[in-house]
């Protein structure tokens, strides 16, 4: 009989649904396996039928709960990765054609939108791009360096040998000794200049340095060199990592050391007593330990 009061037929029916719960499902798995087809028919023709319905119901109902969705795709995903991952796989490598064709439509009709977000994403973490493309940079030296000398038409051994002209319009030959010499190699404005080493300084210069700090400093270079070292002495020495070849010992405080490359502890000027240039290198750091996993 049927109730006239809403709620009362609903009860009923929570009842008589928790009272025969495993019956109810194995009825309806079963009907679903039997009448598989019937129903796809039966949904693709409700779909046609009441589309936009459909449509606006499911827009409102992921409106009104994001969050639950997320939380479901969520452990969908851990539950079921590897079958994902393995059907992605399957479906790139049988349609890479025609996914190279959409995107390559998706991005002309929507390049203004692709450079605007591009640009947004830049202005907003611009220090972390710095970061990450300057540890690429060390990590990938020579696999950047043969991809630039791909696009330029003429490598750097090749323009050494070429002819040049002086401004005084004499020609002038480099010599193959002159490659022999321990000088680093410059082209600026198609001229070829050639920039020497950094030599050793000389008794005058230390002099006349010594000179100029017992200026500035009181004490002169000794007693600032002295003052340096009671600094550190300050410092403790519980080493996070072990040391290994080329490698800089750096406090991230006063407590804690990281054995760090030295190439990565030069890059950035630092000191403890001004915390903005802690923090920038200390960021370094971080990035290239998770990179390597240094760490025990």
């Amino acid at each position: 009989m049927p109730y006239k009061d809403p709620e009362q037929g609903r009860n009923h029916r929570k009842e008589y649904y928790l009272k025969n719960k495993e019956r109810i499902l194995k009825n309806c798995s079963e009907y679903r396996k039997n009448n598989s087809d019937k129903l796809k028919k039966y949904f693709k023709q409700n779909y046609i039928n009441n589309r936009e319905e459909i449509r606006q119901k499911r827009k409102i109902y992921d409106m009104n709960n994001k969050e639950k969705l997320k939380i479901r795709k969520h452990l969908y995903y851990e539950k079921n990765k590897e079958t994902i991952s393995k059907k992605s796989k399957d479906y790139r490598n049988k349609n890479e054609e025609k996914l190279k064709i959409k995107n390559k439509i998706y991005r002309e009709n929507n390049r203004e939108i692709l450079l605007e977000k591009k640009r947004l994403y830049r202005e907003n973490n611009r220090e972390q791009i710095r970061i990450k493309d300057r540890l690429n940079y060390h990590l990938h030296n020579e696999e950047i360096k043969q991809k630039r000398r791909r696009k330029n038409k003429m490598s750097y051994a090749e323009i050494g040998k070429l002819i040049s002209k002086s401004k005084k319009g004499k020609p002038y030959i480099i010599s193959e000794e002159s490659d022999k010499i321990r000088r680093q190699k410059i082209s600026i404005g198609g001229k070829i200049r050639f920039a020497k080493e950094k030599e050793k300084p000389s008794k005058g210069e230390i002099l006349r340095r010594e000179k100029i700090a017992k200026k500035k400093y009181k004490g002169g270079l000794k007693m600032a060199n002295l003052r340096s070292r009671a600094r550190r002495k300050q410092f403790g020495h519980e080493n996070l990592n072990e040391p290994f070849e080329n490698s800089h010992g750096h406090h991230i405080d006063k407590d804690h050391i990281v054995f760090i490359p030295k190439w990565l502890h030069k890059m950035e000027y630092h000191a403890m007593k001004k915390l903005e240039t802690m923090e920038r290198i200390n960021t370094l750091v971080y990035y290239w330990l998770i990179m390597n996993q240094v760490m025990n």
